[in-house]
Formats: structure tokens, C-alpha cells, sequence
């Protein structure tokens, strides 16, 4: 029989059982930042027409997606100094101007995620995708973007690359991110909006789904898996169907 010291002992802290690890992604999709999550090129082209409407010279759509489709400024600037015509600013000064213009209205825009890229993203983290974001534009800018996005909620990976060329994105960083993530290349998804990051991708054996923007609807995406007009929350399931047939069927099972 029990006595009253027992009954008072403190019963011994219950044994925890170690929670299941989730199982590691093996499906991946990449994107840049400022290509398909933010409209980079709408953004650069605005800040650099106004740009050089200060200096009496007039800027169009078509001349942009001739010269300036390359990553940044500093790659695309200096080859629009003679047809344009531009003497007043010297090429690096006018890298500067539009660099720092560029970052500013990115940082003081509430941007929302388009709800194409959204489902495809919700789709993914249901089946146990991995995200990587890659940019050109600085750490603090990204990240803050990723934060106003909601790109967190799906675990999006950051990787910024700095001193790049006019070939950004190589197939070199696309593979540089799939490892960096543990991808393997074939498992990887790559969603570009320009010739560069598609061909690029496939150069680097990775899947590929184009979808051209009003500057980039001339170019050739050939090879690709998929080309989309644009980005649908109607045509998310069969897009990632269609490239990664079997991903739906390992998270069922």
C-alpha cells in the first residue's frame, strides 16, 4: 500500500520521443529576383528613360531590349554610350545614377508575389521542394524583398553574385546554386524570363520554363520544357506535372 510519501513524489518528466525529420528535398526551383519575382527590367528601363530625358535623349522600349537585356547597368550602359549619342555623363557616372536609382525604387516598392509564381511555389512546398533566389542586386536589398514578397514562407534561399558579366546568368551559376542546395542539376527547375537564364540553364542540364516579359517576347527559348505567355495559378499543377512528373506521385505515396 502507497503512503502519503509516495503519493507525494513528483512523477519522473516523460520520456520524449524524437519528432521524424522531414525528408530532405530532392526537387528544386530557381528563379532571379529581379527576372521573375520583381520586374526588374520595367524598373531599370523607367529609371533609365527618365535618366536620359534629363539630357534631351529619347529612350524606347525596343532600345532597351536591344542593348540593355544583360543583368545589370554596368554590363549594358557603356554599349549605349555611342548610338545614343551620350556626351554629357560619362559611362561610369551613369552606371552609378541608374544603379543607385534602380535600388532605391526597388527597396521603396511594396511589391506583391504574382499568384502564377505563388501556386507554383505552394505546389512545390506540398511536395517538398526546395527554393533558390538568386540576384544581383545587393544582400540587404534581397533579403528585404524576399521578406516583402512572402518568399520566406516557402523557405527561399538567397544567393547574391557580385562583379557579374554580360553572360549573367551562366550555366556555371546555375550549377554554383544546385550544389549550394544540395541539387542535383536534372531535379532543378529553372523559371527564366530572358534568353541568358534559360539557355543558360539548359546549357547547364537543368530543367527549363520560359516565360518572356514585353521585352524579352522576340527572343529565341527553343529547347526549353515549357514556354509560357505568363505565369497562371490555372496552369501551376500541370507545369510542375509536366517537368517533374513523378514529384506529385512521391508525396502521395
Amino acid at each position: 500500500m502507497s503512503n502519503k510519501a509516495d503519493k507525494n513524489k513528483p512523477k519522473e518528466a516523460e520520456e520524449t520521443q524524437p519528432q521524424p525529420s522531414a525528408p530532405a528535398p530532392i526537387y528544386s526551383i530557381l528563379f532571379q529576383l529581379e527576372d521573375i519575382a520583381v520586374n526588374g527590367r520595367k524598373i531599370a528601363y523607367d529609371v533609365l528613360k527618365k535618366a536620359l530625358s534629363e539630357q534631351k535623349i529619347d529612350f524606347s522600349m525596343p532600345v532597351f531590349s536591344r542593348y540593355c537585356l544583360s543583368s545589370t547597368p554596368q554590363t549594358y550602359i557603356p554599349s549605349l554610350m555611342e548610338p545614343l549619342g551620350i556626351r554629357k555623363v560619362s559611362a561610369e557616372k551613369l552606371v552609378e545614377q541608374v544603379t543607385g536609382a534602380i535600388a532605391e525604387h526597388a527597396a521603396a516598392s511594396d511589391p506583391k508575389l504574382g499568384p502564377g509564381l505563388a501556386k507554383i511555389l505552394q505546389l512545390g512546398r506540398e511536395r517538398n521542394f526546395a527554393v533558390g533566389v538568386i540576384t544581383t542586386w545587393s544582400e540587404d536589398l534581397g533579403q528585404a524583398l524576399l521578406a516583402k514578397l512572402g518568399l520566406n514562407e516557402f523557405g527561399a534561399r538567397l544567393f547574391v553574385f557580385k562583379d557579374v558579366n554580360r553572360t549573367f546568368p551562366s550555366a556555371d551559376i546555375w550549377l554554383k546554386t544546385a550544389k549550394a542546395m544540395n541539387m542535383k542539376p536534372r531535379r532543378s527547375l529553372v523559371i527564366g524570363g530572358n534568353k541568358m537564364a534559360c539557355k543558360s540553364a539548359m546549357s547547364a542540364d537543368l530543367r527549363c520554363v520560359a516565360v518572356p516579359d514585353s521585352f524579352t517576347a522576340f527572343q529565341d527559348f527553343s529547347g526549353a520544357d515549357l514556354i509560357l505567355e505568363s505565369l497562371e495559378p490555372s496552369s501551376a499543377r500541370e507545369t510542375l506535372n509536366t517537368v517533374f512528373p513523378h514529384s506529385e506521385k512521391a508525396i502521395a505515396s
